[in-house]
């Protein structure tokens, strides 16, 4: 799959699911992990999609490892999940 075909599964992912699987997860982290202007933007963007859901008041879950431990992202639970992961990002959300 190139990374056309990967943005637009994620987005379809994130879109339509209300599991975000822990790959995606995984690739966010490593996007936040390689810390690159560009891989920043893209996990923003990524983070932009669940975070319109939410304000929209659906409720997701993400599966944090690869035990599948689901950890509900909420109105009230989604902003501390991103400022404990990705605290890099976090003004860039909810500022």
């Amino acid at each position: 799959m190139n990374s056309e075909e990967y943005n637009k599964f994620i987005n379809t992912e994130l879109n339509s699911k209300n599991t975000i699987p822990f790959e995606i997860i995984k690739s966010f982290t490593e996007a936040y992990d390689y810390n690159a202007a560009t891989s920043i933007n893209w996990l923003i963007s990524k983070i932009k999609i669940i975070k319109a859901r939410i304000d929209n008041g659906d409720i997701l879950e993400a599966e944090n490892n690869i035990e599948k431990v689901i950890f509900l992202l909420n109105k009230e639970t989604f902003p501390t999940w991103i400022k404990n992961k990705y605290p890099e990002v976090y003004e860039d959300l909810f500022s």
